[in-house]
């Protein structure tokens, strides 16, 4: 073991830009994946599979067969709509969206629509609904059973509701979600004293991406913006801080590219994204700058006493490496425990989770020690000081036995006296 980790630590420290270049083909190649990452998958992956609502859809499909491929989408009116200009705009959307050209060879005949609109026309027999006076119109309503399609909601605010149901084929989702959206498009910019929107699985599920995606850029937003005080005020140096950041951007690479590669446009392996999967990169950021403030504080600890870019970098790495690498194994050890959950989403967070806890122990200790060492050798070879954060600068100079070594970390002085190496560190403090 000790074999092993001497050599992954010269690997590291000792061919630092081969490591970088490394680094940036398993990041280019796993970024590769974010070109198949998934849709967002719907709320079913929450059931398990031998669950009462499965079992029952698949009796449902089992019994009736084609005739359960019909999605149903509910437009919703706000406002009066048994008024001449009411009853005119909703059946001036029924009217465009019906003729639309991504909703009309979808629309499941004989009946594919359903609102008030068409009551109250056939009624009165009538489709001009805007020459209509309002006692005609109450008079009709008494007559049909228009009760049934409009209500109050809690607010007191009258609503109404018309449907659309569309076939559709399994193999051809995309048509089925595009006619959904353009339902949804034409229904919300309609001209009226109505305010329309609409229900349908693919709006739903739309809404429900779009809210936990722009949940997930907030939260990520903060809890960056906290790591990167907690660095500073830890590290003093915007280098480190800067690398320590750029580690927790190619973890997060890592991740989503791995779901890409192992979802179900790449080896299927997991399922499509979900709200659960979509978390895992803000808990990674936590507990991958756990490996970077190790790395670096184990460092900085060998360059003040006084050894050399290389032995310092391969030291720290090496301290560090077991360690951490335990810690990891044990964590990506518990999370892996949700494969064996019957619910599919718990199954995805698990193997997701112990992508990125593993991915972000590797992107650390890689990126954070060769870059420390390419920086500082690229320094003392300019005759340079090796900048150790903190406003303090360390050079290594020569001398005899019993010279004293003073070094200063940030605000906390430290002086020994050395009587073995002839060589003396002293810190300047800018």
């Amino acid at each position: 073991m000790s074999k092993v980790l001497d050599l992954l630590s010269w690997l590291v420290t000792a061919q630092p830009v081969v490591t970088l270049v490394v680094l940036l083909a398993v990041t280019v190649g796993l970024g590769a994946g974010f070109t198949r990452l998934a849709p967002q998958g719907d709320n079913s992956v929450f059931l398990p599979d031998d669950s009462r609502v499965t079992a029952a859809d698949g009796k449902i499909e089992a019994m009736f067969g084609g005739s359960t491929d019909v999605v149903t989408v509910t437009l919703l009116f706000r406002g009066d709509t048994l008024t001449p200009d009411g009853l005119a705009q909703m059946d001036g959307a029924l009217n465009q969206v019906a003729s639309d050209s991504r909703v009309a060879p979808l629309l499941a005949h004989p009946q594919p629509v359903t609102a008030p609109t068409l009551l109250i026309g056939a009624a009165l027999d009538t489709g001009d609904f805007a020459s209509l006076s309002q006692q005609q119109i109450d008079g009709a309503v008494e007559q049909v059973p228009v009760d049934r399609l409009t209500g109050t909601d809690a607010d007191g605010s009258k609503v109404s509701i018309a449907s659309v149901r569309l076939s559709f084929d399994a193999d051809d989702a995309d048509a089925l979600a595009d006619a959904e959206f353009a339902i949804r498009d034409i229904v919300r910019d309609s001209q009226g004293p109505l305010k329309g929107s609409s229900l349908s699985p693919a709006v739903i599920n739309d809404e429900a991406s779009g809210a936990s995606g722009s949940e997930m850029l907030v939260l990520m937003v903060i809890a960056l913006g906290v790591i990167a005080a907690v660095l500073l005020v830890f590290t003093r140096s915007l280098f480190d801080l800067a690398l320590s950041l750029v580690g927790l951007v190619l973890t997060i690479v890592w991740v989503f590219g791995a779901q890409g590669w192992l979802g179900p446009n790449g080896v299927g392996l997991i399922g499509a994204p979900n709200v659960l999967t979509t978390m895992v990169p803000i808990m990674l950021i936590g507990l991958a700058v756990d490996s970077a403030i190790q790395t670096v504080g184990l460092y900085r600890e060998q360059r003040i006493e006084g050894k050399d870019v290389r032995t310092s970098a391969r030291f720290g790495l090496r301290a560090v490496i077991i360690p951490l690498s335990l810690a990891a194994v044990t964590t990506i050890v518990s999370f892996l425990t949700n494969v064996f959950s019957p619910i599919p989403a718990n199954v995805d967070f698990g193997v997701v989770s112990g992508v990125g806890v593993g991915a972000g122990l590797i992107v650390m200790l890689t990126l954070l020690a060769s870059s420390r060492a390419l920086l500082d050798r690229w320094l003392e070879s300019r005759g340079g000081p090796a900048h150790l954060g903190g406003h303090s600068r360390i050079r290594i100079r020569g001398g005899g036995a019993g010279r004293s070594a003073c070094a200063t970390a940030g605000a906390v002085p430290a002086c020994h006296r050395n009587h073995h190496p002839p060589a003396g560190i002293c810190v300047h403090a800018d």
